[in-house]
């Protein structure tokens, strides 16, 4: 793809689009787009974090969750980005829980590789999918040993 192309779509996300989203996931929340040149094509970046619940598998179920809304609302707006746009969701621990933070999830690729994963009911599900590491590994480090969970 050439760059002079991806001008023929919308800028995003704009000023107004970036305080959406923002008010939608939170204050710890980042989206950001740019371009990857060694693959010719754009990519978008979008994070939220969550506290831990009382247990792992709950925490997990609350993190899934919040990363299919982190989906949905980027493919609700695929029409502005380019067909080729690769997309990376991240699920990470609020700095309240883990003052150097971490990730939980990470999950995307290519726009139909997002909607498959998107698809998926559950974390369980999803881990199935090939190129994926779901959850990723050591995410619960330094956070239910203090609670026992």
């Amino acid at each position: 793809m050439q760059f002079g192309r991806a001008f023929l779509f919308k800028m995003f996300p704009t000023v107004e689009e970036q305080e959406e989203f923002r008010k939608e996931f939170g204050r710890e929340s980042s989206i950001q787009r740019m371009q990857i040149p060694r693959h010719g094509t754009w990519g978008i970046s979008i994070a939220a974090t969550v506290l831990s619940e009382s247990t792992r598998e709950k925490t997990l179920n609350c993190a899934w969750y919040l990363a299919l809304q982190l989906s949905k609302w980027i493919l609700a707006r695929s029409q502005l980005l380019t067909p080729e746009e690769r997309v990376i969701v991240i699920v990470g621990w609020s700095a309240l829980v883990r003052p150097k933070q971490g990730q939980i999830f990470k999950i995307g690729g290519n726009l139909d590789e997002l909607k498959k994963l998107a698809a998926c009911e559950d974390w369980k599900t999803a881990r199935k999918l090939s190129g994926q590491q779901i959850p990723l590994l050591r995410w619960e480090k330094d956070v239910f040993a203090k609670t026992g969970g």
